[in-house]
């Protein structure tokens, strides 16, 4: 199931008034359901990896990894392993064209970078 594209561009900035447009300030102003704890410029597919604060989305199984293009259309959503609960992304790295995540049930996982899903998923600990 694809996660439908959802246009943040129309939700409300912290400083409308701000002249700063770079990437870094435009993320941050976005009000994505939780603060940013990490955003990733991925030039592979010209968008951003954000990694929101887990601690800030309730649910037991928190889908807080996503990508947005750089239009700011959040394009995909990542999936958490089967059966772990509770759960969520604790960290995420790219590496050339690959995304490297890591959840708090302690799975290393590699995602494809235009779908989010799953390519390989590791148990860690």
């Amino acid at each position: 199931m694809r996660h439908e594209p959802r246009d943040l561009r129309a939700l409300e900035m912290r400083d409308a008034e701000s002249s700063e447009t770079s990437p870094a300030a435009i993320l941050d102003g976005w009000k994505l359901g939780a603060p940013v704890k990490k955003f990733i410029a991925f030039a592979a597919a010209s968008g951003w990896i954000v990694l929101l604060h887990h601690q800030s989305v309730r649910g037991k199984r928190c889908r807080n990894l996503l990508y947005v293009d750089s239009n700011g259309l959040e394009l995909w959503r990542a999936h958490l392993p089967k059966d772990t609960v509770p759960d969520s992304f604790v960290d995420v790295k790219v590496a050339g064209n690959t995304i490297i995540a890591w959840t708090w049930s302690s799975y290393r996982m590699v995602l494809d970078a235009h779908t989010g899903v799953a390519v390989s998923v590791e148990f860690t600990k």
